[in-house]
């Protein structure tokens, strides 16, 4: 169960760092304040059900010692069940809302690394039209950031590797850069190249391995949900291409991973009716005797 506290510490340090458009930050704020107010309330509701608990122990405990007035114990044991239900319900409730919470936080988060992209992007641009060299960078004392990692990336990461970097002018070259980020484990970052790719190579014969690829990066973040809906739309626009294939096989491999096997088993059953004679149709046989 995601705790609120949890969720707090990444939006604190995403609103403490750069400069962030006006909305994205009003909206991580007005995220932040919904989850503060559903985590105390999941709170109440997760201290309710266990009185409620306590409550049935005591009389269950009862009934099997007094052994008299069983309809009453009976009864009482009926309305605390009841109430142990209704608390379930809307404990699965609140988690469902801060769970949609933070999908709305993600979202504002890549938001906000591609606007810094593409603006670092564009001063590098300018800075080499005008023929003038960019400031050198800031002496930082390594006493005073010891254990805190760069700003706005993880511990030890450059923060301009990536931000002011010119991508490739070719399709097939901006596919093989976002490849070599997503094996650094920068996936946010390979996701962003991919998508420049489609938005700048209209049409190109590489569109499906793109897509897949896109897929891939929700796939190593293990977000299942966006993994499973990114290759849903390679079976949607290149149902013939091998890339199809191979993006249903791992929708399969989502679905095992959230716990679903029956959904699982109708994509790897799909694979083999869809596509018999590919590679995916042979793993998705090994991964239906495996369910």
């Amino acid at each position: 169960m995601i705790r609120t506290g949890q969720l707090l510490l990444p939006l604190a340090l995403a609103l403490g760092v750069g400069c962030v458009p006006k909305h994205i930050t009003e909206s991580q704020t007005a995220a932040a304040a919904q989850i503060s107010v559903l985590g105390t309330r999941q709170a109440e509701l997760e201290k309710s059900l266990q009185e409620a608990e306590q409550q049935l122990d005591q009389v269950q405990s009862s009934l099997r010692v007094i052994g008299r007035d069983k309809g009453d114990l009976l009864q009482a044991l009926d309305q605390a069940n009841d109430q142990m239900r209704g608390l379930r319900g809307e404990i699965e409730t609140l988690q469902f809302q801060v769970d949609d919470l933070q999908q709305q936080f993600d979202a504002y988060t890549q938001a906000q690394e591609a606007r810094q992209l593409w603006d670092e992007a564009r001063l590098k641009q300018i800075e080499k039209s005008l023929g003038i060299s960019p400031p050198p960078k800031p002496q930082v004392d390594p006493d005073a950031v010891a254990g805190t990692g760069s700003a706005g990336g993880n511990p030890g990461e450059d923060p301009e590797e990536g931000g002011g970097m010119e991508l490739p002018p070719t399709a097939q070259g901006k596919l093989d850069r976002a490849i070599e980020e997503m094996r650094a484990g920068k996936q946010g970052l390979a996701r962003f190249i991919l998508e420049k790719t489609l938005e700048q190579h209209e049409g190109t014969t590489l569109a499906a391995e793109v897509r897949y690829r896109i897929g891939e990066t929700y796939s190593n973040e293990k977000d299942w949900g966006r993994a499973a809906r990114a290759y849903q739309v390679v079976v949607d626009k290149h149902k013939r291409s091998d890339w199809a294939a191979w993006s249903m096989l791992r929708q399969g491999e989502a679905f095992e991973a959230m716990g679903n096997p029956d959904g699982a088993r109708i994509f790897y059953e799909d694979v083999q009716r869809d596509y018999p004679k590919s590679e995916a149709a042979k793993d998705a046989k090994k991964r239906l005797g495996n369910l």
